[in-house]
């Protein structure tokens, strides 16, 4: 095994086992709300979750964040808190096959993802419910307490080792879902009422030359609320006012929505129909960003100007739209996954037959029908050289073997092999050698025991 494999061969499971502990901790470690113990607070928190009650069972949650719509109310708090409970236990039971899988198999990455993702999105919900609550509690002059253990040690160290997981196994191509889902999380931030949270004026920026919110000095997330509260009628009566106000909210949601993705797609392989649907989702929030700065400025209305923040979302998701589209455009030439994509095609093997002695005999194509030879004479059988296309692994097998290999399942000359990925030369083949044993009972009879055998290795390799 090369020392490059052997670096990243329990990535998974190193990485796993740190995002677990840093879960644990912020529920284990006395720093929620200022000194408590968050553990002690979970019955209280299922009930108002779940049940619409309290717990007369440990601690009382207290934190709330009070969500409504029309008539109905809901603490998002205890939700969240209840969420994050569960999928710690998830993942506590998780470890099991991640470490039985000893990160060979492609199961030990797929159990360390769903946790992982789980868990950084319902952090960083009760990250952003705490933003706009110190918003709130900096705007009033109030004082307030920070969830450190679970914003700091369980978001932050669980959110590191998805980025470190998904760029070690996804080397470029999770370099670039990292800035994309950096710039999703600039355009969801930007929704928040960043001058209560920073402690500015808008005469602070640009000498007050220039609406600091979502528009004018509203905040995305003043929209939210309002639009969740009264329907989308909070800019007044006028139907333009209104279609206005719920397009700006409908922006808000989007963006909220593509920075989720963007954290699912951490997790996931690049696939044309991906980038495809990439384009769809970053060009739509493009579309409802010009959407609503050209309708503010259509209204004509004195105190309705679209913001800096809704500037900056326009940016964020108009580079995301134009990084998308690139790599959609690129998709079969350039290595989405640290492979030449530009290979997927099945390339047909050369396959040249010579006569022994190798150094001097000169290529001939064998003949169709064979003699018997004269007693006392050397038979020179014909032989098979290899002349198609290699890899590391198609390497490691004799001629014969290649020869092999390349008839079976790049040429398909034994049949279509409709249950197998197509092998793609110079590629990250391992879905391809996982399919085989999945279907082993129909690909055994049509290969030798030396290849399977070299397959089967590079399936644990």
């Amino acid at each position: 095994m090369s020392t490059k494999k052997s670096s990243t061969k329990y990535a998974a499971v190193v990485t796993y086992c740190i995002a677990l502990a840093c879960m644990l901790l912020g529920l284990f470690l006395p720093v929620y709300n200022g000194g408590e113990l968050l553990f002690m607070a979970l019955p209280d928190a299922f009930c108002k979750a779940f049940a619409g009650g309290v717990s007369s069972l440990g601690n009382s949650l207290t934190r709330e964040f009070i969500i409504s719509y029309g008539n109905f109310s809901y603490d998002l708090a205890a939700l969240l808190v209840s969420l994050y409970a569960a999928v710690t236990a998830a993942g506590v039971i998780m470890l099991i096959p991640v470490i039985a899988c000893n990160s060979k198999k492609k199961a030990a990455n797929v159990c360390a993802y769903i946790v992982e993702v789980a868990a950084v999105l319902v952090l960083f919900a009760y990250a952003y419910m705490q933003l706009i609550g110190y918003a709130s509690a900096n705007a009033a002059g109030a004082a307030y307490v920070w969830d450190y253990g679970l914003i700091g040690i369980a978001l932050g160290g669980t959110a590191l080792m998805l980025i470190l997981q998904s760029v070690i196994y996804k080397k470029r191509s999770g370099l670039i879902k990292l800035l994309m889902a950096v710039l999703g999380a600039v355009a969801a931030l930007s929704l928040l009422d960043i001058p209560a949270i920073f402690g500015f004026t808008r005469q602070d920026v640009f000498g007050g030359g220039i609406y600091v919110g979502y528009y004018n000095d509203v905040s995305g997330t003043a929209v939210l609320d309002a639009f969740f509260r009264e329907g989308g009628y909070f800019f007044g009566t006028t139907t333009a006012k209104a279609t206005t106000g719920a397009i700006m909210a409908i922006l808000a949601l989007l963006a909220i929505f593509n920075f989720a993705l963007d954290v699912v797609q951490m997790s996931t392989n690049t696939a044309k129909g991906w980038l495809v649907f990439d384009i769809i989702r970053y060009g739509a929030e493009v579309l409802l960003s010009i959407i609503s700065i050209v309708m503010l400025f259509v209204l004509n209305v004195q105190d309705l100007s679209p913001g800096l923040m809704m500037g900056i979302i326009f940016a964020a998701s108009l580079i995301q739209t134009a990084l998308a589209a690139v790599r959609c455009g690129l998709f079969r030439t350039v290595k989405p996954e640290g492979a030449s994509s530009a290979l997927n095609a099945p390339v047909p093997a050369q396959v040249i037959y010579t006569t022994a002695p190798y150094s001097n005999a000169q290529p001939v194509q064998p003949p169709q029908t064979y003699q018997p030879a004269p007693a006392g004479e050397v038979v020179y059988a014909p032989k098979e050289v290899y002349g198609g296309p290699t890899d590391d692994f198609i390497a490691k097998l004799t001629d014969s073997e290649k020869i092999e290999f390349c008839k079976t399942f790049i040429e398909k000359q034994k049949g279509p092999c409709t249950e197998l990925p197509d092998y793609v030369v110079g590629g990250d083949n391992k879905e391809f050698f996982s399919a085989i044993f999945l279907y082993l009972g129909k690909y055994r009879p049509l290969i030798s025991d030396g290849l399977m055998g070299k397959i089967y290795q590079q399936l644990g390799a």
